[in-house]
């Protein structure tokens, strides 16, 4: 027990003498306590202070580092050598360039190695014409190489590309309406005499539009020419005109047949209605549809439809769709010619600035490839006349017919489907014409965008870059000024581009050519042309008496040689996707262009 005791004595003293040492701590901590705000507030204000007093320097330093001077050129890799061309324009001294395509190579088709990989993987800006020219072989490098996505630039992206347009689209839209009918009359909707009207009336339509496209595309020859360009619009008015008085003139001979006993009202109405649904879609389909001749084919469908749901008799409604065509005659009388004279007017006071010039681009590039494939779309057409033509002849049946133009329409659209897939592959699938460097006032914005990029990477040098750019854009307007010269003394009437394959949209859209063929229906190069196409080229060259057949360095001569020989054509050779050796003239970006230009216009005049 005494040993007990004697532990828990010995247990409270070691108790106490903690609490004692705990009490005296606390103490000691609650007297540096009371001197604690001001000890705080004096360290925060020294710390402010010097935080104050660094800021300045610090970005007087960060300022003065990002200002020194690089010791090494900046590392930039340009796809071509034309855009190398531009950055070395540009960088001077101060950029190491390098071109990934060599000299006379083709962009669509080359080939990069593992040396181009480690120059894209070291590159400080890697600078590409985009717009799929380099096609699959870019993406594949990029992706070996893993540089930084901030130090690609495709400089086509930035200067209002040419689009592509599927020039089978108005056709497979004809094709598609001729196979409904068809339809309508396999499910009994309408019978087979019905139906070939219908077809015949879509052909007409169709007709109607692409000789309304033709002379829109003639028209584009002119665009340069002040005199000559009122002409032009004289006549496309003309021809407007006409295309409006088209229908009502079907519609007025309807309604005179029924005047005459040749044809019963009820007949009439169904006819009338057959027309007007085929021009309306025309017209709803056409960019430049007039308004008001839109409005006269949908009251007259409104009267058609009041005449079906026996809201009025047939009689009633043909005196009614009378009544709106004297009203529409009347009313065109009255317009007289005002409205041209203001245009005119406009056109005049608009300039010859470049954003006048490329004002109708995607138009003419449309209309450009439209021809190409005009040839096939007649041949059809005409294959669908002929079997409404039999029927009428009594040598066919009319659902002998039907089922003759089933077969036709649905085998053709078939064919359009396969070519549709080959030409969106063929033409960066289906985006825009990457050829923007025969365009100098477009290179100009690729020129601002180096500039832009160099400066970024090299902010001490920003002032060089850009002074450099601008007399570089100086160069790039007189090269311009000099191009509408010589291209001047070329006529009108042989201001007409076939070349290799289709390069040179922009450059007939900036200078008023027209383009019309391709040996490679393509904006690539890799596309083998049909037997077909180039027989059709080769009519086309005859048709339109073309000088010269334009062959390309980085494009195998062999086919266009051929249509130029079978033709009798000229064949020129120009500088297309690759600067020329050196000592050729077309060494530079500038020199290539004036080649092209001496070239085309001693092969065309």
């Amino acid at each position: 027990m005494g040993l007990s005791i004697f532990k828990g004595i010995a247990a409270r003293t070691a108790i106490l003498l903690a609490a004692i040492a705990l009490v005296a701590a606390l103490a000691a901590c609650s007297g540096d306590d009371d001197d604690a705000p001001a000890d705080a507030a004096a360290q925060a204000t020294t710390e402010a202070t010097a935080e104050a007093q660094a800021a300045p320097e610090a970005r007087a330093q960060a300022q003065a580092q990002a200002e020194v001077e690089r010791d090494e050129p900046l590392r930039v890799v340009a796809t071509t050598s034309f855009v190398a061309d531009w950055v070395e324009n540009v960088g001077g001294d101060h950029v190491d360039v390098f071109s990934l395509v060599p000299v006379g190579a083709d962009p669509h088709s080359f080939q990069p190695g593992a040396q181009d990989v480690a120059r894209v993987a070291d590159a400080d800006l890697v600078l590409s014409v985009g717009l799929s020219l380099e096609e699959a072989w870019l993406l594949d490098l990029l992706e070996n190489a893993a540089p930084d996505s901030d130090v690609i630039v495709a400089l086509g992206e930035l200067i209002d590309p040419i689009e592509f347009v599927d020039s089978h689209a108005g056709e497979m839209e004809l094709l598609e309406g001729i196979d409904h009918v068809v339809h309508e009359v396999e499910d009994g909707e309408i019978d087979a005499a019905a139906g070939l009207a219908e077809i015949a009336a879509l052909l007409d339509a169709a007709e109607e539009a692409a000789h309304h496209d033709d002379h829109d595309e003639h028209d584009q020859h002119d665009e340069h020419d002040e005199d000559e360009e009122h002409d032009e619009d004289e006549e496309h008015d003309e021809h407007a005109d006409e295309h409006d008085h088209h229908i009502e003139e079907e519609l007025r001979e309807v309604i005179a047949a029924v005047d005459a006993g040749t044809m019963d009202a009820e007949e009439a109405i169904e006819e009338i209605h057959h027309l007007t649904v085929a021009a309306i879609h025309e017209l709803e389909d056409a960019d430049d549809a007039p308004a008001g001749e839109l409005e006269l084919l949908e009251d007259i469908d409104h009267v058609v439809h009041e005449v079906e749901d026996g809201e009025i008799d047939a009689a009633t409604g043909l005196a009614e769709i009378a009544a709106l065509l004297d009203a529409a005659e009347e009313a065109e009388s009255d317009e007289g010619h005002d409205h041209d004279d203001e245009e005119h007017e406009d056109d005049e006071e608009e300039g010859h600035d470049h954003d006048d010039e490329e004002h109708d681009e995607h138009d003419e590039h449309e209309a450009h490839d439209d021809e190409h494939d005009h040839h096939g779309d007649e041949e059809l057409r005409e294959m669908l006349r002929e079997i409404i033509a039999a029927v009428e002849a009594g040598t066919m049946d009319a659902d002998e017919a039907i089922e003759e133009i089933h077969h036709l329409t649905v085998s053709a659209m078939h064919d359009m489907d396969e070519e549709g897939e080959d030409a969106h592959a063929g033409h960066a699938h289906g985006l825009h014409d990457p050829h923007f460097w025969f365009d100098p006032i477009r290179v100009q914005i690729a020129i601002s965008e180096i500039a832009d990029r160099l400066s970024a990477l090299d902010p001490a040098r920003s002032d060089v870059y850009r002074a450099n750019a601008d007399a570089y854009n100086a160069q790039l307007d007189e090269l311009h000024a000099w191009t509408e010269e010589q291209v001047g003394t070329i006529p009108m009437e042989r201001r007409l581009l076939v070349t290799s394959h289709d390069s040179l949209g922009y450059f007939a859209a900036r200078y008023g050519f027209e383009v019309v063929g391709t040996v490679i229906p393509s904006f690539a190069t890799d596309v083998e042309p049909s037997a077909e196409d180039l027989v059709h080229l080769t009519e086309e060259i005859a048709k339109y008496n073309v000088p010269a057949v334009f062959g390309e360095t980085t494009v195998s001569e062999r086919l266009a040689a051929a249509v130029a020989a079978e033709s009798g054509a000229a064949l020129v050779q120009l500088y297309s996707g690759s600067l020329g050796i050196e000592g050729s003239g077309g060494e530079t970006y500038i020199g290539m262009v004036r080649s092209n230009v001496e070239r085309i216009t001693a092969a065309l005049r």
